[in-house]
């Protein structure tokens, strides 16, 4: 997948439900910390 088709669908990151003071994607709850690891900051699978 080429990286400007991995932007048409970015996460929607919203404050964290697990009390971890991290920022959540509210759709696959993946956290931004999560993301930034395995490259994914800007495509949500969701």
């Amino acid at each position: 997948m080429a990286d400007d088709e991995k932007t048409e669908n970015p996460h929607h990151w919203v404050p964290s439900t697990l009390g971890h003071g991290h920022m959540m994607c509210d759709r696959c709850k993946i956290t931004m910390m999560e993301a930034a690891a395995i490259g994914e900051m800007n495509h949500c699978e969701k």
